[in-house]
């Protein structure tokens, strides 16, 4: 089993009980597998934000621990063993490649999530976090690779 590389841990157990698997399964899960399952998928989030964000993450948003959650929720899944493509456990290998590609999306730097990272901005002078609250998410119209609006995106919700 490899060791895991220190770092953030994107999502608890709780987020994954309240976001991904539902409580009968999740109680008979055992505690490392969970623990490592989000040590991995956090490990996986890292390599996407790699060249885009300095490291050690200091704070993200929900959707990050959200993306956390269902990537970790595949991987104990398939330990445990299910139908991928049946019922339920459908959801959990699409929301598994949503999560995924959304990264790819963050790598490509097509997509940006919420994340206050430790570059010299982010930082007072004894090296800690700068007082912000909750990482802003730029504004504008989200675009795709070739700088077209994505569809949806280019005007605001007007409920």
């Amino acid at each position: 089993m490899p060791s895991p590389t220190p770092g953030a841990v994107y999502a608890t157990a709780q987020d994954l009980q309240n976001l991904a698997i539902n409580p009968n399964t999740y109680a008979a899960l055992p505690a490392a597998a969970v623990a490592e399952a989000l040590q991995a998928a956090s490990a996986t989030i890292d390599q996407a934000l790699r060249g885009k964000y300095q490291f050690p993450i200091l704070a993200w948003g929900y959707e990050v621990t959200r993306l956390c959650c269902h990537i970790a929720a595949e991987d104990l899944m398939v330990q445990r063993g299910f139908n991928p493509s049946a019922g339920a456990d459908q959801i959990i290998v699409q929301r598994a490649e949503r999560a995924h590609e959304t990264l790819k999306l963050v790598a490509r730097g097509v997509y940006t999530l919420a994340i206050q990272d430790s570059s010299p901005g982010n930082l007072v002078s004894d090296g800690t976090a700068a007082p912000s609250g909750q990482p802003e998410v730029e504004q504008g119209a989200c675009v795709n690779s070739s700088g077209t609006p994505l569809r949806g995106w280019d005007r605001p919700w007007t409920g």
